[in-house]
């Protein structure tokens, strides 16, 4: 009784022990690709069709017969914009996943291999047929989706959370996941597993290892492309690199001389961007699940009724502290595991 006792008392000193750090670098915002139906474009898709162009975070996303536009591809293409702001209409696409059996609601991530085992996989371009209303965004109630005419908030983008039901549009709800290195300690919020170095774990969006940190578009940080040694722009993988650019990691970045971060979109208050180093609650007991194959269902049905439980998150921890919470509570979980 004592030792479970104890375990609560540092569970509840490791969601204490956080501090709120600012940071001075100058902060720049990624920019953004996408894919592009040549044929598809020459078919000039209509409202209710499907359309040639789609912005994505990385060619990953590309499906068969499509090709891949860099950031100034798009530009120069005239597609897009590609966005991970406020404007609902214009954002990079995120994976949906549906649970099926139990809360019935859809959950927003990066990529498919985040979505629980058990889960369907809505795909990338959910409900990418629909014309988004020209008012959708921040506040905005949503409406619309399962093949309708217009709809707003019924898609998981880079800035925004699926909104289910009639529920209002809220900025900076989508959240990403955490790369952590199990030897420092050092941790911060990314896209993808590809962000991360091969000494670090990837924690998904969608796993009990995060549920307490905030990782909204703001805070996630991304690489840089580089004419050389000299920042060109934010980007999360290399192929969002012009021509003849060479692609900085997250860490690579962070370890130059260049006082710069980057980071998926621009947050609330510009000036006072905090960057959440919180490392995961809970030390990995099971590898990440594996996602199961993306299934071709047309006839599935989203219960839309059931709102989106809400990802809240917490500040950036004081990170001396929570390395001594961690090493005792990996002691005191030792000593639950022989009691049990």
């Amino acid at each position: 009784m004592m030792l479970h006792s104890a375990y609560a008392c540092f569970l509840a000193l490791l969601g204490n022990a956080i501090t709120l750090t600012p940071i001075h670098a100058a902060i720049e915002i990624a920019q953004y690709g996408g894919c592009l139906n040549s044929t598809r474009l020459l078919e000039n898709p209509g409202p209710g069709d499907e359309p040639a162009f789609h912005c994505h975070f990385d060619s990953e996303a590309c499906a068969d017969g499509e090709e891949w536009l860099n950031p100034g591809q798009v530009s120069e293409q005239n597609h897009g914009p590609c966005t991970c702001d406020d404007t609902f209409s214009t954002n990079v696409y995120g994976f949906g996943c549906y649970d099926m059996e139990g809360s019935h609601t859809v959950k927003c991530t990066s990529t498919d291999d985040q979505c629980p085992t058990g889960w369907y996989h809505l795909g990338s371009r959910f409900n990418n047929k629909e014309v988004v209303s020209d008012d959708c965004g921040d506040g905005t109630v949503a409406f619309g989706g399962q093949d309708q005419t217009q709809m707003c908030g019924k898609r998981c983008t880079c800035h925004y959370h699926y909104a289910s039901g009639d529920n209002s549009m809220s900025s900076w709800t989508t959240q990403y996941g955490v790369c952590y290195n199990m030897d420092s300690h050092q941790s911060y919020c990314a896209v993808s597993m590809s962000a991360c170095d091969a000494d670090e774990t990837y924690f998904g969006s969608l796993s009990s290892q995060t549920e307490e940190i905030d990782c909204s578009c703001d805070k996630t940080e991304t690489g840089a492309c580089m004419n050389g040694e000299t920042f060109s722009h934010c980007s999360v993988a290399s192929d969002g690199c012009l021509a003849g650019q060479n692609f900085h990691t997250r860490n690579a970045l962070a370890d130059s001389a260049m006082d710069i971060q980057c980071r998926l979109c621009q947050g609330e208050e510009p000036d006072e961007t905090s960057s959440p180093t919180k490392s995961p609650t809970k030390s990995p007991t099971r590898s990440p699940s594996t996602p199961m194959k993306e299934q071709v269902e047309p006839d599935l049905v989203v219960d839309d009724t059931t709102p989106v439980e809400s990802e809240s998150g917490a500040f950036q921890q004081n990170q001396n502290g929570i390395i001594a919470i961690i090493s005792t509570l990996s002691l005191l979980t030792a000593s639950l595991t022989f009691i049990e």
